[in-house]
């Protein structure tokens, strides 16, 4: 053989050696990858989740806020009826007590002039 051809061979060699070399090295990186997508699964699973949780929490609380709406209409007419009644009864007992001033000075009147 020719001394060109044996460093032909010898740089094919050195080429090969080099890819398989990479190639050794390349479980590391896909293990590395491989672990990477495990704990994105578990990150969005956990993500997921916590979302589904936030939703049903949600509706709790939009049910608890309309329950409570529907409370506070109930209490602000119990209160307005309430006032309205009290109103009437306070108008009520200004016109007795009108009415009661008016008797009482006619019969105080009456016995001053002697009726």
């Amino acid at each position: 053989m020719s001394e060109q051809r044996l460093n032909h061979i010898e740089q094919g060699m050195a080429v090969l050696e080099h890819r398989v070399n990479e190639l050794e090295g390349t479980p590391p990186r896909v293990n590395s990858l491989e672990h990477t997508v495990s704990q994105l699964e578990v990150q969005f699973t956990t993500m997921n989740r916590d979302i589904t949780e936030i939703k049903e929490e949600s509706k709790e609380t939009h049910s608890l806020v309309q329950k409570l709406g529907e409370e506070v209409r109930k209490l602000f007419f119990i209160g307005t009826v309430v006032a309205t009644i009290a109103s009437a009864v306070l108008a009520g007992l200004r016109i007795y007590d009108s009415w009661a001033g008016i008797q009482e000075r006619q019969a105080s009147h009456q016995q001053h002039t002697g009726k």
